[in-house]
């Protein structure tokens, strides 16, 4: 690869990087915030707030994509079950137990959340997950 081809992927790659800093940011906070907006607020309130506030950043970016549309009744039930239990369900429980706890052990619950969801999905599918991440 020439210099000048690195020399103009650089910007892309910083790009890349500063998002996924911010998004690790972002979700490190969220326990802190939530914990600091439960103590005023309460908390079915703000889990709400949550709610309605990630659909108002996310329909803009989401509308120009065009993304598709569910068609089929089982992907239409799919998509209402995930957005439920994923944008109704948890931040309410969530925002309700952090309510009764620190910030710390929801952050602790919080980052054991992918490993749950890995061990659930391979009782659900009653297979262990690769040894190795597949080669692309």
């Amino acid at each position: 690869m020439s210099q000048a081809k690195e020399d103009s992927a650089l910007p892309a790659d910083r790009l890349v990087l500063a998002v996924a800093v911010l998004a690790v940011v972002l979700w490190g906070g969220s326990s802190v915030a939530t914990k600091l907006a439960v103590n005023e607020i309460d908390p079915v309130v703000v889990g709400a707030l949550r709610t309605v506030m990630a659909a108002l950043i996310a329909l803009p970016i989401a509308l120009p994509l065009r993304c598709a549309i569910p068609r089929t009744r089982s992907q239409i039930i799919l998509l209402a079950t995930s957005a439920v239990g994923g944008f109704v369900i948890f931040p309410m429980v969530y925002s309700v137990g952090l309510g009764l706890t620190s910030a710390i052990h929801a952050s602790l619950i919080l980052a054991g959340l992918p490993l749950l969801t890995g061990l659930f999905a391979a009782v659900l599918e009653r297979q262990l997950p690769p040894r190795r991440a597949p080669s692309p």
